[in-house]
Order: structure tokens, then C-alpha cells, then sequence
């Protein structure tokens, strides 16, 4: 799933999540194109949908011997729907979807 330049794997983007803490949790991988050591990271907003509630995120850079991509974790304050948007370099991808239990 992407927007021109930035995408990420569609399973990553359903995953269901791990309750951890007071939180519930996601990981998910956020590929650039073209990829570039200096690349700055994309930015995240991701809010609750009739709600009040926002998402906070760490995205730090990452690379290994297949390439470079930018790895999220993404700490939201309770279960239930959220929209979620990605930036990168005016390319924004926006998804919904539900984190918690019983989905």
C-alpha cells in the first residue's frame, strides 16, 4: 500500500497489535523511494476517529543487508478506531482501522 514515493507492506498495516502496558502497540515498516542515508523521516499523525485520543510515534531510520527503510513504533492511549496519516515530501498515505481486542 503507497502513496508515489512511500508505501509500507498492507500486513504490517492490519496487524492487530499488542497490548503493552497502559498502551496498545504497533511496528510498522515505512519504505522510501528512492531510499537515501540521509533521508528524513516521514511524519506521523494518527488520531481517534470520534474521539479525543492521539497516537504517539517514534520513526528512526533503519538499514540491514536488504536496504534502508524507516521503522515505527506507535504507542496509542486505548483501543477503538483511528485514522492514520503518513508524510513524506507532500506525499501523504491516510488508512483507518481498528486496534484492540475482538477484531
Amino acid at each position: 500500500m503507497g502513496a508515489r514515493t512511500l508505501w509500507a507492506v498492507r500486513r504490517l498495516l492490519t496487524a492487530p497489535g499488542f497490548h503493552d502496558g497502559s498502551v496498545w502497540r504497533l511496528k510498522i515498516s515505512w519504505f522510501v523511494d528512492p531510499p537515501g542515508p540521509n533521508q528524513p523521516a516521514p511524519v506521523f499523525v494518527a488520531r481517534e476517529v470520534g474521539g479525543t485520543a492521539r497516537a504517539t510515534a517514534e520513526v528512526h531510520a533503519a538499514t540491514d543487508a536488504r536496504g534502508s527503510w524507516f521503522a515505527s513504533t506507535i504507542d496509542l492511549p486505548a483501543s477503538g478506531c483511528y485514522d492514520f496519516s503518513i508524510r513524506e515530501h507532500g506525499f501523504t498515505l491516510v488508512f483507518r482501522r481498528y486496534v484492540g481486542p475482538g477484531r
